[in-house]
């Protein structure tokens, strides 16, 4: 199962290598082209039958993760966070660490730097015989089916838009588009600033998986979007504010075609839009995400229903813009 696959697969801020290549593999039957940046983003192009609007998909490969700092004397590590995590979602969770997959247990203090990965080893030269300082951690969380129609999972951020992402580039369009996997957005969508400034987009469509905190003891007025409740349609955050027209027009899409979608109800947060938006002259940005629960911690969840009407969304969006539309 793809979304399983690309979920559990290693791909930390900063170490994409592994998820990157999973990806490369599963889209290169379906693009005319592949490329990277500098950084290591995936450049992938489809070509159409006649001219459109320069037009940017793009879904991050990186997932929130850990970083070590410091071999200790007694063995232990320690660590900081690749990407934003609180640290109170990490106590007792369990990691894999570099290259070997090493597992380790967190041991929660008061902040990161009063924290440590315990290893199973008493000593310094022991801890460091399997791991070395700049190693990246990963939890260890496992995939499942759950509930109603919802998966658990590590990663869904963002690798629920990777899985919208490449659905889409199994598809036809009548004009060129350009599918973007970027790395490093969760510590400051660095990827798709470099991707942006090559392609010069006019047109930037974002795919996330976003807060979703309609969960018990959470005031409704709260609920940033609805499990279950389809594709969010995003009006602003704190890196941009998205373009009205193509909101509301993408909206308008749902409507008329039956597909449940939502407003993403807060604007907090960011994602690669703070970034492509200001590329070249500029662009005009939408982001549209996938509700996850527990997002930017070890176990997040998400309803399948939202990832296949996300899919049939974009894709009635592409097409309209091939037909002219919202330009």
């Amino acid at each position: 199962m793809l979304l399983k696959q690309l979920s559990m697969s290693w791909g930390v801020a900063g170490d994409e290598k592994d998820i990157r290549e999973i990806i490369k593999k599963e889209i290169e039957p379906y693009v005319d082209e592949i490329t990277y940046d500098g950084l290591g983003s995936i450049i992938a192009k489809k070509n159409g039958k006649k001219e459109g609007p320069v037009v940017m998909i793009a879904a991050h490969m990186d997932e929130v993760g850990i970083i070590i700092t410091g071999v200790n004397d007694d063995g232990t590590l320690s660590f900081e966070p690749s990407g934003g995590i609180d640290e109170k979602v990490l106590a007792s969770k369990t990691v894999y660490i570099g290259n070997d997959r090493i597992p380790g247990l967190i041991r929660l203090g008061n902040g990161y730097e009063d924290s440590y990965i315990y290893l199973g080893v008493e000593t310094k030269e022991d801890a460091g015989e399997v791991v070395q300082v700049g190693d990246y951690g990963m939890f260890t969380t496992e995939y499942e089916d759950f509930g109603d129609n919802l998966v658990k999972s590590k990663a869904l951020d963002d690798r629920a838009g990777c899985k919208v992402l490449i659905e889409i580039l199994k598809g036809e369009y009548d004009f060129p588009i350009y599918g973007v996997f970027t790395v490093q957005e969760e510590v400051g969508d660095r990827g798709s600033y470099a991707a942006s400034y090559l392609i010069k987009p006019e047109i930037g469509i974002v795919l996330e998986g976003t807060v979703c905190s309609d969960t018990p003891m959470v005031e409704p007025y709260r609920h940033g979007t609805t499990l279950g409740g389809g594709p969010a349609v995003s009006i602003a955050d704190v890196t941009s504010y998205f373009d009205v027209r193509l909101s509301e027009g993408i909206c308008e899409l749902a409507e008329k075609n039956n597909i449940p979608y939502q407003r993403r109800r807060i604007t907090g947060g960011g994602n690669d839009a703070g970034a492509i938006h200001i590329a070249g002259n500029g662009a005009r940005c939408i982001t549209v995400s996938v509700p996850c629960r527990y997002i930017h911690s070890p176990i997040c969840v998400a309803s399948y229903s939202d990832f296949e009407n996300t899919i049939n969304l974009v894709d009635l969006f592409l097409k309209e813009i091939g037909n002219g539309g919202l330009l």
